[in-house]
């Protein structure tokens, strides 16, 4: 290793780098540099971005944005590249700044593109005229690429301002439904108005959503995820939000799966549309903090899955309750601690080796034909059960 000490200062001495970023990405075009950007938080810069973004399908494979408050007035757009990169310094460190004139529009949008890169900087909203979504995959045509394989990576998005954007990520739905396979690892989502994620594309295989943080419970109808069809999965992230976590709407041709995650706030934890035929998992889940009176869970797919395993729910509110409301679907709920007290469901409900809150459990059959099963659930450290028809 010795030997091989000349080479770090070559790397820095050469590209102007740190070492971590030598080894991670060549140094492509600088913003500042190469195109005159002034990252001062007062000069419009989206010309010198912008100028930057077109030499990713033709000259450079990454673009660098160095320390600086980056000012931009209409989107940053990126168009049928691959294999790209675009990062900076840290998510305070570099940092996009849309302002009134990006007002319902992306502050960062991809089009056409695939296997791309972004990392390490901030993508900052505005309030109260707040972006469409901090970052936006979207296909424009046919015969461009479908959006495949994106990455972001170490990115804020979102200003402290309440309401800063309207979502944080957004896959389209334009042409078709081939917007899938990206990964979304260690992203904060901040001051989201309507969804922390928005998928509204339709038959994708998953987007995975990999540690970060979602608080967005400035909103009071905020959404951590809300799908229309395309499928993901979430590992390891905190949520925060006021509405519900998941939202699903559509059809799903794929399962949806969260597992590790914390959700710390009164928001009910999902709500389905009657066309969702949806798989749908929680796994080590846990949740503190619940609305009195609200439905938990509320799953309206027609013969869909739901399960819930060694998951805690400690809701701490009265009157909490899971509504299954389609006689082909099977709900599960295994080896979990539940703060749920009143079941209700059409199909068939499986309830094996979890811990009750004290006091009583209600279950509520919707017909005849509703079956549920109860392996060593109900015993007298819970109070009592009753079913009801």
């Amino acid at each position: 290793m010795k030997r091989l000490g000349w080479l770090v200062p070559l790397l820095i001495g050469v590209w102007g780098v740190t070492c971590a970023e030598a080894v991670a990405v060549p140094p492509g075009i600088n913003v500042k540099t190469n195109y005159g950007a002034r990252g001062d938080g007062v000069a419009d810069d989206t010309a010198a971005l912008q100028a930057a973004f077109n030499t990713l399908s033709s000259v450079a494979n990454s673009v660098y944005i160095p320390p600086g408050i980056y000012k931009v007035s209409s989107t940053l757009t990126v168009a049928d590249a691959q294999g790209f990169t675009i990062y900076g310094a840290g998510q305070t460190a570099s940092q996009i700044l849309p302002t009134t004139g990006v007002a319902g529009a992306a502050v960062v949008e991809f089009i056409n593109c695939r296997d791309g890169v972004l990392w390490n900087l901030g993508i900052l909203g505005y309030s109260p005229a707040p972006p469409s979504s901090g970052i936006e995959f979207h296909r424009a045509a046919y015969g461009g690429y479908a959006p495949t394989n994106m990455t972001v990576r170490d990115v804020l998005l979102g200003s402290v301002s309440a309401n800063s954007l309207v979502a944080g990520v957004r896959w389209t739905a334009d042409v078709d439904s081939n917007n899938s396979e990206s990964l979304i690892e260690n992203v904060k989502v901040i001051n989201c108005q309507k969804a922390a994620y928005s998928i509204e594309h339709s038959n994708s295989l998953q987007h995975r959503i990999i540690g970060g943080v979602i608080d967005c419970s400035s909103s009071p109808s905020s959404i951590g995820v809300l799908t229309h069809g395309g499928s993901f999965s979430m590992t390891g992230t905190t949520v925060a939000v006021s509405g519900t976590f998941v939202v699903v709407t559509g059809r799903q041709y794929h399962s949806l799966s969260i597992a590790n995650v914390s959700e710390e706030d009164g928001a009910n934890i999902l709500w389905t549309s009657t066309d969702s035929a949806i798989d749908i998992s929680f796994t080590a889940y846990n949740k503190s903090g619940a609305k009195p009176n609200q439905s938990t869970i509320y799953f309206q797919g027609k013969n869909g899955r739901f399960s819930m395993s060694s998951s805690n729910l400690n809701l701490g509110q009265p009157g909490e309750f899971a509504v299954f409301t389609d006689p082909g679907t099977v709900a599960r709920f295994r080896d979990s601690s539940l703060g749920i007290g009143h079941y209700w469901w059409a199909g068939r409900l499986v309830l094996s080796g979890n811990v009750h809150n004290t006091g009583a459990i209600t279950l509520t059959p919707a017909n005849t034909s509703a079956a549920v099963a109860q392996w060593g659930d109900f015993n007298g450290s819970v109070g009592f059960m009753s079913t009801r028809q």
